[in-house]
């Protein structure tokens, strides 16, 4: 019965098309620009996020100064939302954030 509860949660979270899964990035932080949180990686691909968690936002203040410059693992999930022309479009979310220098 066990076997059957974890394969067909599996089934489920493997073919619904709205669990996203976290991903990482480490990169640098330029600032709030345009209402988004922007990261450039060393590849120089820039991360833009629309919003951070509160968990995030109480923890590090990403509207000081002394935020920008330094170096960051993002962990963020990407939802997808409906605009007012019933468009889907992606939105990016920073769900962890870690001070590396």
């Amino acid at each position: 019965m066990k076997v059957l509860t974890f394969v067909l949660a599996f089934v489920l979270t493997a073919s619904n098309p709205f669990v996203t899964q976290d991903e990482t990035v480490v990169g640098t932080y330029l600032g709030f620009e345009n209402d988004m949180y922007v990261f450039v990686d060393n590849e120089e691909n820039y991360y833009e996020f629309s919003s951070a968690l509160p968990a995030v936002t109480d923890k590090m203040d990403l509207m000081a100064e002394e935020a920008k410059g330094k170096l960051y693992q993002v962990t963020y999930k990407v939802e997808t939302d409906i605009d007012e022309l019933d468009e889907e479009f992606d939105v990016y979310i920073i769900t962890s954030l870690k001070l590396l220098q």
